[in-house]
């Protein structure tokens, strides 16, 4: 019986902190991204118009 808990709260925990660690990572990945591309996209947009 405290085997299986053990092994239910440590199943449980070790969920939860993947979850958690995949979520913060995900979010952390994409705004990067999303602010990189959108500031690459401006200097682009900026010196394209510039030319023309």
């Amino acid at each position: 019986m405290h085997r299986y808990i053990h092994t239910y709260i440590h199943t449980y925990i070790h969920t939860y902190i993947h979850t958690y660690i995949h979520t913060y990572i995900h979010t952390y990945i994409h705004t990067y991204i999303h602010t990189y591309i959108h500031t690459y996209m401006d200097i682009y947009t900026h010196k394209y118009t510039h030319i023309h």
